[in-house]
């Protein structure tokens, strides 16, 4: 993150792996939320989440989480009450939802920014991933290992009084929306080659194929972004 010129903030990240990459697009954050629910989106319900219930009943009482009957009408349906063994991941017309908590998908913490993709920042409970080299390992959305840090900065940077402490509202344990008056304009690059500080090339692997010639044009659906020029 920079202000006026100046490094104040940064992270490793996750981003999305090749089969599911994270869109390049600029927006701005405008909402914050402590410890958040988790709204399966439909493409891990489909790939991973029912696969995980047909083959273990008790995986959604593990991971906190439950069925609503759709997202207009939040009826929680009994797990007990479906015949899974029936069930086509495609044609299953309930969704899933998981709780806050530790072991939430989303981490404690997200930050949300308008965009057509369904792309936000957030934290995770899988702290092991950050020390991998090679970090393309999420459905899309891009988690970030200082969370915390980032969520205690753009409290402090609205500038506000009646905004809790991060910390007070981790420890409520209920989800806090927080609305930014002073949003944070964010942008998705995909840098494999750049100089460094210290006049060093630094590249990196190619993974979405962005940079390779190919037969195969990129999909148009994974980028937005108005100056995104392939070479």
């Amino acid at each position: 993150m920079f202000d006026k010129g100046n490094v104040v903030f940064e992270s490793k990240v996750i981003v999305g792996r090749d089969s599911r990459p994270t869109n390049l697009f600029s927006s701005a954050i405008t909402t914050m939320v402590v410890n958040p629910y988790w709204n399966v989106p439909i493409t891990i319900k489909q790939h991973d989440v029912i696969p995980k219930v047909k083959h273990n009943i008790n995986y959604l009482k593990q991971h906190n989480m439950q069925i609503l009957n759709s997202w207009r009408d939040r009826t929680v349906i009994p797990p007990s009450s479906i015949d899974w063994a029936t069930v086509n991941p495609k044609t299953f017309p309930h969704e899933f939802q998981q709780g806050p908590g530790p072991r939430n998908s989303l981490g404690r913490v997200k930050f949300l920014m308008p965009n057509d993709y369904a792309i936000f920042l957030h934290d995770t409970p899988s702290r092991g991933l950050f020390s991998k080299t090679k970090r393309d390992l999420s459905s899309g959305c891009v988690r970030v290992e200082r969370a915390y840090d980032l969520a205690n900065y753009v409290i402090e940077y609205q500038n506000r009084g009646n905004i809790p402490k991060f910390k007070q509202m981790l420890d409520a344990q209920k989800q806090k929306t927080v609305s930014l008056s002073k949003r944070i304009d964010v942008d998705f690059v995909y840098l494999t080659a750049w100089v460094d500080n210290d006049g060093k090339v630094q590249m990196r692997e190619d993974i979405y194929g962005y940079d390779s010639p190919s037969a195969n044009k990129i999909k148009n659906k994974f980028i937005t972004m108005k100056d995104f020029v392939k070479n």
